[in-house]
């Protein structure tokens, strides 16, 4: 069990205090920005009042400069300031504030503990808002029992000042010393009441905290130029963590995951979804399966119009299978087709048996000779699957197809081929846009380079696609009747990963729930590109516990699921590299994170790479794989050869 050690001093310190007085805004209640300001943006972004944040600010500086005799202003002041066009943001800012502030759970525990030793429990603020609008604010969030509120705009007085601890000194006729005060302010919360005797406490705001122990969202929140999405992100990533903290069991590491990575993913793609389905007056969206489990949850959580959804069976290996749809100079393609078909039936079994098949165009030729045979099941098995989705699409629907990304666009060209008519395809980004001209489709992050894009696709898209998954195994068939057709012997990596999914979903749910608690329906504006930067974090600053986790994780790289390869990490052993050295090897090469002993290991075995390009140019690497390209020098001969010689990643590009 982890001691909170500043609860267990500050409790001390109360037991001892006639008097427990709490600031309210980042004590007490806690609001989901990194910064107070971004709740105005919010406000002018979701109400369309182009300007307000400024014009907010603005005013409140104006009230402050018009009154320079009050210590504080009030909430009609600023609002006196400010433009008329922006009148209707007086009431709504209120109900903003109402709707988002949350309670502090480590401020509850000492505030419930006060109480418990029948402490007088006082509330001591600066704030232009009413004491009626924070007395609501307190109790909506269940600080109740208070035996005073001290508010500086309706005294008139401020704790910067130190005028309104002396009206708490007189009204409860209290020496200073036999206060505890606690807040964030240093000034207003510390070195005021310090100076006037009181036991002020210094409470470090809880994104303070968070940000200063989590190397990757402090990246992330300093990486570019602010937003409003990230702000909002991290700040309930910052909740959550001091909420799990306080609690006597640590959570999941894959529930943590699906909080902070596969929710945020789904619900900013989701939102785009929405958005572009409803201009296109879309009647039906179908999240194809399994990259659209978590899709369509996020979008049923979130969506108010009456757009119908359906979680779909059409992946890759369906198209192929059903359809003959492949290239016979891809073995990825011609293989899963035979082998799909002599596990399903005896006689193709007995053909295949027959036969030496290795090369692509030996698949192929099998196919074409025994072409009566396999498109004789095809159709049989395709007339089933036609049912099944005549029986989830009506008509006269217009209909969205979900998915994550395509290269060949095979689940919508089925779809397509079933319900004989065109789909809206909707992808996180496609490749070989000068190819599908033919289908009609938007992507949530364009991609203009047509390449696998870091900034695009993420630097690992396999984790994008274990994120955005189902706890489910991959399917060989579906019934008519719409029941998914298993592996037999699904893999121990399939296994691990279903189990794991499990928990990612749970996270995602808590997400959801959260993001309804604080902001209802109100949309937060998590856009692509965050959310890229934000994956793109998590590869690039794994701690121990990630590459503990994720070196059991192994993703399938074929249609049929059979062949797979570490996501992240790995886990070797002595034995790996005397029993099957070069593999090992190999796979050290290529994973993305290792542990101290893999990467030393790999150092001291692999310390030169030596590339050669043609006759004019050689290129010497020392210890190639370093995440970190150190120098790069380069001799040129006459010009006609050159020597590059560099220490550190070999794979940054050099010229």
């Amino acid at each position: 069990m982890i001691t909170n050690t500043f609860i267990e001093k500050t409790k001390k310190k109360i037991a001892r205090a006639e008097v427990v007085s709490f600031d309210i805004f980042d004590t007490l209640l806690l609001r989901p920005y990194l910064s107070p300001r971004d709740l105005f943006l919010h406000i002018e972004i979701d109400q369309c009042l182009e300007g307000f944040a400024f014009a907010r600010r603005e005013a409140e500086l104006s009230a402050r400069k018009k009154n320079p005799d009050k210590q504080e202003i009030c909430y009609d002041d600023i609002y006196n300031e400010i433009e008329a066009r922006f009148a209707s943001a007086k009431e709504i800012e209120l109900n903003w504030e109402l709707m988002v502030l949350q309670s502090n759970p480590e401020m509850k525990i000492l505030w419930d503990y006060a109480l418990e030793l029948n402490k007088k429990v006082i509330v001591i603020s600066d704030m232009y808002h009413s004491y009626e609008d924070l007395s609501q604010l307190l109790i909506k969030n269940e600080f109740h029992a208070f035996e005073h509120l001290y508010v500086s705009s309706c005294y008139g007085k401020t704790k910067k000042k130190g005028t309104l601890f002396e009206q708490v000194f007189q009204d409860l006729q209290v020496k200073p010393q036999d206060i505890v005060h606690i807040g964030d302010n240093k000034k207003g919360d510390f070195r005021t009441p310090a100076k006037l005797g009181i036991q002020a406490i210094l409470y470090k705001q809880v994104a303070h905290q968070f940000l200063a122990i989590n190397e990757r969202a402090r990246r992330f929140a300093e990486q570019n130029v602010p937003s409003l999405g990230k702000s909002i992100l991290v700040a309930m990533l910052a909740i959550r963590w001091r909420k799990q903290t306080l609690q006597q069991d640590s959570s999941q590491y894959w529930d943590d995951i699906g909080y902070a990575y596969a929710a945020p993913l789904a619900y900013g793609y989701t939102k785009w979804i929405e958005t572009t389905a409803q201009q296109k007056q879309l009647d039906h969206l179908l999240f194809v399966a399994r990259d659209g489990f978590l899709l369509q949850k996020a979008f049923e959580h979130f969506h108010c119009g009456e757009i119908k959804t359906s979680y779909v069976y059409a992946p890759r290996l369906l198209n192929l299978v059903y359809r003959l749809d492949y290239d016979k100079r891809n073995i990825e393609h011609a293989q899963p087709i035979v082998d799909f078909y002599s596990q399903k039936y005896a006689d193709i079994r007995e053909l295949r048996d027959a036969n030496s098949l290795i090369k692509a165009n030996d698949y192929h030729e099998f196919i074409q000779i025994h072409k009566l045979k396999f498109e004789s099941y095809a159709k049989e098995m395709y007339a089933d699957y036609h049912v099944y989705i005549d029986a989830i699409v009506n008509k006269q629907e217009s209909v969205g197809l979900i998915d994550s990304k395509t290269v060949a666009f095979t689940s919508q060209k089925m779809l397509e081929d079933v319900l004989q008519r065109p789909i809206q395809g909707f992808y996180w980004s496609t490749f070989l846009p000068y190819r599908t001209k033919k289908y009609a489709f938007e992507t949530f992050i364009p991609n203009n380079l047509n390449i696998l894009d870091p900034n695009v696709f993420t630097k690992n898209w396999k984790f994008v696609e274990l994120l955005l998954s189902a706890p489910e195994f991959s399917i060989q068939g579906v019934t008519r009747e719409g029941q998914a057709i298993y592996k037999d012997k699904p893999s121990t990596d399939e296994r691990i990963i279903k189990d794991n999914y499990a928990q990612i979903v749970q996270g995602a749910e808590m997400f959801f729930a959260d993001v309804k608690a604080m902001f209802g329906q109100t949309p937060i504006y998590l856009e692509g590109q965050e959310l890229v930067s934000w994956v793109n974090i998590f590869c690039d600053h794994p701690n121990s516990h990630d590459i503990k986790e994720m070196a059991e994780i192994k993703l399938a790289v074929d249609v049929s699921h059979r062949r797979s390869v570490p996501l992240f990490a790995m886990k070797t052993s002595w034995l790996d590299f005397l029993k099957k050295p070069k593999a090992t090897l190999n796979l050290l090469k290529t994973i993305t994170w290792r542990t101290p002993l893999q990467s030393f290991v790999l150092h001291m075995l692999k310390p030169v790479k030596i590339k050669s390009k043609q006759t004019k140019q050689i290129k010497i690497n020392f210890f190639p794989y370093l995440k970190v390209r150190y120098f790069l020098w380069t001799l040129s001969l006459f010009k006609r050869f050159s020597v590059q010689l560099s220490l550190g990643d070999h794979k940054k590009h050099s010229t």
